[in-house]
């Protein structure tokens, strides 16, 4: 701050307190970026634990098969299911 004053009132100087003010905007607007990219970076780090259940969940692999029935394809049009009934194995 001394020395960016001594830029600003030396008589030889190039700068304006318009300079001045303006570098001190600039330096305010990117020190506030830099503190919400660290509160971001921060939550980040914080949901993480979170993150990695939920992606588990997400590549989990199903141990069901489809051991029956009939698969089918090509589909047009609307489906209805009458009289469907189904169970997992084990819960007979």
């Amino acid at each position: 701050m001394q020395y960016s004053s001594e830029l600003l009132f030396d008589n030889g100087s190039k700068y304006t307190s318009g300079d001045l003010s303006t570098i001190l905007r600039y330096s305010s607007s990117l020190y506030e970026v830099y503190v919400n990219c660290y509160h971001l970076f921060m939550q980040f780090y914080m949901v993480q634990p979170e993150m990695s259940k939920i992606f588990e969940i997400l590549l989990y692999k199903s141990k069901v098969k489809n051991s029956s029935g009939m698969i089918i394809n090509d589909l047009k049009g609307d489906i209805e299911f009458n009289s469907v009934c189904f169970r997992y194995p084990g819960n007979e």
